[in-house]
């Protein structure tokens, strides 16, 4: 006999439900129709974990939640009622069993309320306990019916928001046969974190049409690359940007899939520690790909130590990586340091130090220190010597003079790397941010 599939055992566990709902629309007795309905509830929650539907799931969690409280209440109100009443003599006709035959209450409610009409005016605190228990118990059943109604609510509108999301993703990729299951799964497992169905495809959407070997990794890092870049998205740091930045450093600097992945995550918390956008560090690095490419593995490294000094200096990588381009040639250091030394006065630059010097962070120290060392500080010099020093040295303008003055870059940002516990951090700190109902 074949095995049922998921689909099918949710149609089954469907009809329970509805089973259940018919019961407790049928049944008088408050205390067995609020029963039916907690069943219901139950069956509802088990059919949305076997459709994968995170919304269905949270909407029935809820639900089974808000009604046990309720119900947990009444019990208490019933036992509270009880200790209120317990020295009142009976009557030859009890109000609850009056009233019992009216709704429909079991015989052990009816018993929590023995006591006369009489006795029970005479006291206020039988007075209030009884109309609380009473307004619960009738309202508890209409609790049920509404928490039935939004689950199904949101299951329905979950798997319509599935069917659009997969129709889009499989226009614009033609592999929804490959990745639905994994879709899926993301989508579920990481629902509390912000992640939709919508966000799921657009991520994995996006690895698709970036990440050109994502077709041929094992699951393992499919999953790793799914959640590095739905979280990110979720945090601010746009798909497209992310899974390019893992294309470039395992095509262009031969860095392993998952370890790109965990770069990502680093600029990240890296962003963070520095007062950077996240979203503005992943897309400096995106920028700065053309240059970064010549430093193989070390890309990262020099990127990350970039990033931190031009943060403090208050520049962008990208005029890091301007005013230290024109030391790559020995023709155009010469040039450059020939006139600087002039301006200068002395020998402060060597050019071949400055060819030799590969590392942009630490060219643009050598640089920094050479000004320094003139004994000038920015506030000192003429107006001519600012314009020309800041010429010679290639800087858009005197105000990269005065930032560059201003800094030391000795920053390292080697203490920026993050342990394996870092997609939880960053995933808890989406939880901070995201509802359960976004």
């Amino acid at each position: 006999m074949a095995k049922k599939t998921d689909a099918q055992k949710a149609e089954e566990v469907g009809a329970l439900a509805r089973q259940y709902e018919a019961l407790a629309a049928a049944e008088d007795d408050a205390a067995k129709k609020a029963e039916y309905a907690r069943l219901a509830l139950e069956a509802i929650l088990e059919q949305a974990i076997l459709l994968a539907s995170p919304e269905g799931i949270a909407a029935a969690t809820k639900a089974l939640i808000e009604f046990n409280a309720a119900a947990a209440k009444t019990a208490k109100t019933n036992a509270e009622l009880e200790a209120a009443t317990k020295d009142m003599e009976s009557s030859a006709e009890s109000l609850a069993e009056t009233l019992g035959g009216l709704i429909g209450l079991n015989a052990t409610w009816e018993k929590s309320l023995l006591g006369t009409i009489d006795k029970i005016s005479q006291s206020e605190a039988g007075i209030a306990k009884f109309n609380e228990s009473m307004n619960k118990m009738v309202s508890i059943s209409n609790l049920a019916n509404a928490a039935m109604r939004a689950t199904r609510d949101a299951t329905l509108l979950f798997a319509r928001a599935q069917e659009a999301a997969f129709a889009e993703f499989n226009k614009s990729t033609g592999a929804l046969k490959l990745y639905k299951n994994e879709i899926r799964s993301l989508n579920h497992d990481m629902f509390i974190y912000g992640v939709t169905i919508q966000d799921a495809t657009d991520a994995t959407g996006h690895l698709v049409r970036n990440v050109t070997d994502f077709n041929s990794m094992n699951s393992s890092t499919v999953r790793n690359l799914q959640d590095t870049t739905s979280i990110l998205a979720e945090l601010g740091v746009a798909g497209d940007v992310t899974t390019s930045n893992i294309q470039f450093m395992t095509k262009s600097l031969g860095i392993g899939a998952e370890t790109s992945a965990k770069f990502q995550r680093e600029l990240f918390a890296l962003g963070q520690e520095i007062g950077m956008p996240p979203g503005e560090m992943a897309e400096q690095f995106q920028a700065a790909k053309p240059v970064l490419a010549a430093f193989g593995k070390e890309a990262g490294k020099v990127f990350k130590d970039l990033a931190v000094n031009a943060r403090k200096a208050g520049l962008e990588v990208s005029d890091l990586l301007d005013i230290t381009g024109k030391f790559d040639t020995f023709e155009t250091a010469a040039e450059s340091v020939g006139q600087l030394n002039a301006i200068l006065g002395g020998p402060y630059l060597n050019s071949m130090e400055m060819v030799m010097e590969t590392d942009p962070t630490k060219r643009m120290q050598m640089l920094s220190q050479a000004l320094n060392k003139t004994g000038k500080s920015f506030e000192t010099m003429t107006y001519y010597e600012r314009k020309s020093i800041a010429a010679a040295m290639g800087f858009k303008d005197v105000d990269q003079l005065a930032k560059v003055m201003a800094g030391n870059f000795d920053n390292a940002a080697g203490g920026i790397h993050k342990t394996k516990a870092e997609m939880e951090k960053l995933q808890e700190q989406q939880r901070e941010f995201a509802t359960l109902w976004e």
